[in-house]
């Protein structure tokens, strides 16, 4: 079961001749709940699995605020602004153990974002954003879950990662073509929360077994490219074309005087088709390719999906039909690899 509840208020004050103050707040509300109850097959019947099932309940509130200030400067802009905020965790675990988790943490973004806009339609952007993440209560907790011949546990010792975003871009519209996009991007984050594969002795299975539990994992960085080309001659056609190549590395700690690093080249490729045939029939397609990505100890394969679909509108638009294939080509398969050290798996999913 779940319940989410949240409200915002915003208000906008423009002032003087180019001040803009723009002031807004909210609180939310998120609650989970889950009952795990499991059965085991024995030799003469069933038996209840005590050591597998429990109770579940986690929930996050939070109240945040911020403000803005824009001012201009003819065809260029500032504008800085703060998000600060509490959130509260909770968690309470009940099965073979029991385990509470209590946590409160206070958060603040600041942000800077700078424009510039020229006559002819070029559009230039520099912005920086700090941002603050924190655990959630299931990576807080110490309850162990055991699977078959696994278990995973919390971190109680986790603390909330930083993270610094630049961005940049240049945009341009042409008239009878549409519009190209450059975009530059660089993030680098400090004490990221990622899970942690390795291997221990375990007192339940009497032998050593597979784990996972998260943790600080240490430093990480993204930074990269991307262009964005809208062809639009007509009002009946639409083509978009987005490449993005980004270069990603982290250091992790992996056990006491160990450390692991990967770093490597991922790209993205999207291309989206949309025409409008004797004023009543819309073909639409999508074409998307990923090369090879790496993460925190995982490395995913290439992937290539194709969507393609049309929708027809009658008697004036009263009746709408719809029609939609989703990977026409069967090709949508996500494989990943696991690098960890001392725990190397893979898998392939078709989705």
């Amino acid at each position: 079961l779940s319940c989410n509840l949240s409200l915002e208020v915003d208000y906008t004050l423009p002032f003087a001749k180019r001040w803009e103050l723009e002031l807004g707040g909210g609180v939310s509300y998120d609650n989970h709940s889950y009952d795990y109850s499991l059965d085991s097959i024995l030799s003469d019947g069933m038996a209840h699995d005590y050591l597998r099932s429990y109770n579940q309940e986690d929930a996050v509130f939070k109240y945040l605020g911020y403000a803005t200030l824009l001012r201009r400067f003819g065809n260029f802009s500032v504008k800085v602004g703060i998000n600060a905020g509490q959130k509260f965790l909770k968690g309470t675990w009940n099965g073979y153990m029991q385990d509470d988790v209590n946590r409160n943490y206070f958060v603040w973004i600041p942000s800077v974002h700078l424009s510039y806009h020229t006559e002819n339609m070029h559009n230039f952007s520099l912005s920086y954003t700090r941002r603050t993440s924190v655990p959630t209560p299931g990576q807080l907790t110490s309850f162990v879950e055991y699977s078959t011949d696994s278990y995973s546990v919390g971190n109680p010792n986790l603390q909330p990662s930083f993270t610094h975003n630049i961005e940049c871009s240049w945009d341009k519209y042409f008239e009878h073509f549409g519009s190209v996009g450059i975009q530059g991007f660089y993030q680098a984050s400090i004490d990221e929360v990622g899970t942690l594969l390795d291997i221990a002795y375990c007192d339940v299975f009497g032998c050593n077994v597979p784990f996972s539990h998260p943790v600080n994992i240490g430093s990480s960085s993204l930074g990269g490219a991307s262009i964005n080309l809208t062809y639009r001659p007509t009002a009946f056609f639409n083509a978009r074309l987005s490449a993005t190549a980004y270069w990603c590395e982290y250091n992790v700690q992996y056990r006491p005087n160990q450390m692991y690093a990967d770093d490597g080249w991922t790209g993205q490729f999207r291309l989206n088709v949309w025409t409008k045939l004797w004023k009543k029939v819309q073909l639409f397609s999508t074409l998307n390719y990923r090369t090879q990505a790496i993460g925190v100890f995982s490395i995913s394969s290439p992937c290539f999906t194709a969507d393609m679909g049309l929708s027809a509108d009658f008697f004036d638009r009263k009746l709408s039909l719809y029609f939609n294939v989703k990977d026409i080509f069967n090709t949508n398969i996500d494989s990943w690899k696991n690098t960890s050290p001392y725990n190397n798996n893979e898998g392939t999913m078709r989705t």
